[in-house]
């Protein structure tokens, strides 16, 4: 005769919100504690991160997106690029359009430009 499952209050999952019950291994239940230190149902949820929000800023932020370049004037893999870098402000004026070949440029540039040589960012 087996043990009577225990119960714990109901949690669900961090990602996408279903409840989140103990696994089964055969006739096995998931261990107790190994279920109550799980935040998500599957490994699926466990292994994506937090890109539903994020999205839906870089979709708005295609709206704004030009058919050229501004910087080489290409049509071809254009990108919206956020002036500021801040992926959540969809503003049309922080929207750049850059090819993936000037994007890259910009990042790396920016990058470079913003480290001292003792490591530490430029002020300004």
């Amino acid at each position: 005769m087996g043990r009577k499952a225990k119960t714990s209050a109901p949690r669900i999952c961090a990602h996408c919100g279903i409840p989140l019950a103990r696994k089964r291994f055969g006739a096995r239940l998931e261990d107790f504690g190994a279920f109550l230190r799980r935040t998500h149902c599957s490994s699926a949820c466990g292994s994506s991160r937090v890109v539903v929000k994020i999205t839906a800023h870089y979709a708005r932020a295609r709206k704004h997106r030009k058919k050229n370049c501004e910087r080489c004037g290409t049509a071809e893999k254009v990108q919206a690029h956020h002036r500021n870098e801040v992926v959540t402000d969809d503003r049309p004026e922080n929207i750049a359009t850059l090819c993936g070949s000037c994007h890259m440029k910009w990042h790396w540039s920016v990058g470079k430009r913003s480290i001292t040589r003792r490591g530490r960012t430029e002020c300004g």
